[in-house]
């Protein structure tokens, strides 16, 4: 069968929007909107977003969204590819369009240069053997990473898999300390790449989404700083390791602030060994928490 169209389309667009919005992503213009071109052409944008980098010098990111919601029997590589090829396009005739910028002047400091298809496989007690096949599907078209990029455009790919990881990360945030009045920030270590101090921001950026451990930070009412890392590795002693080392090296094992790991991966296994993880870390405040597995999309994105 097609797309879905209508009710269900449109809902999953508006769904996807929410996910984007709880990453402290703004919104800009309406939903299914027609943008003019640099040709003085119409085109079609699903949602058309901001957020800003805090590791970029022209930190503000403009972004195109598209969103997709396929049934596994439906999709195709042509399809990938097609969307993939249309989104670059729309981007590279857009940037430069006077009309674009005079109806939409917030993009005049933006960069746009960002592309994102947020791909949900409604029928999912099929999507677990479907998986795999979909994952060949974008190494065989070249998406390094996730992304794509056409020229100097970047085109990322989230999938389930990636939809209910950021919906776990974004429900652990409202979980810890729900009465607390410090909101969650995102620590961005300083890194050759981008040549930038270490800083940090209420905004999840995009490449971050693909690290196998984010970094945060809070405080609590009484005024503690406290330390938050979201991991997405395996719970090997090996594995805890190597992400302690990578902690200390970014200064962020501090006698003085609680550190809490929330861990996104299962492991029958674990509890053998979680023992040991924590002596890793003895000599500080130290929290193993599970993040939640979402098997759907949680009540807090369901628009339904």
């Amino acid at each position: 069968m097609p797309e879905d169209e209508g009710v269900n389309g449109d809902q999953w667009n508006d769904e996807a929007a929410v996910l984007l919005t709880k990453l402290n992503w703004k919104q800009v213009g309406d939903a299914n909107i027609d943008v003019v071109n640099e040709d003085g052409k119409r085109q079609g944008i699903d949602r058309m977003f901001q957020f800003e980098d805090v590791r970029r010098t022209s930190n503000v990111q403009g972004v195109f969204v598209e969103a997709k919601r396929y049934a596994t029997t439906s999709f195709k590589k042509d399809n990938l590819e097609l969307w993939i090829k249309t989104l670059d396009r729309k981007l590279n005739k857009t940037r430069n369009s006077e009309k674009f910028h005079e109806t939409y002047p917030s993009f005049g400091s933006a960069s746009l240069r960002t592309g994102v298809i947020v791909m949900w496989f409604h029928d999912l007690e099929a999507y677990p053997t479907f998986r795999k096949s979909f994952y060949d599907t974008l190494a065989n078209i070249k998406i390094s990473g996730h992304t794509r990029g056409e020229g100097s455009n970047k085109i990322y790919v989230l999938n389930n898999d990636d939809i209910l990881r950021v919906a776990s990360l974004v429900h652990s945030c409202d979980s810890f300390e729900p009465s607390n009045q410090h909101r969650i920030k995102f620590y961005y270590p300083s890194s050759d790449r981008f040549n930038n101090p270490a800083d940090r921001s209420e905004v999840l950026s995009l490449d971050y989404i693909y690290s196998k451990f984010i970094l945060a930070e809070s405080r609590t009412n009484d005024g503690t700083e406290h330390k938050i890392v979201f991991y997405f590795g395996s719970l090997s002693i090996n594995a805890f390791r190597r992400l302690k080392n990578a902690l200390q090296s970014f200064g962020y094992i501090d006698k003085a602030k609680p550190l809490t790991i929330y861990t996104y991966e299962r492991d029958t296994d674990f509890r053998k060994i979680k023992p040991v993880v924590i002596q890793e870390f003895e000599g500080i405040a130290f929290k193993l928490i599970e993040m939640e597995i979402f098997n759907d999309l949680p009540a807090f994105l369901r628009l339904d």
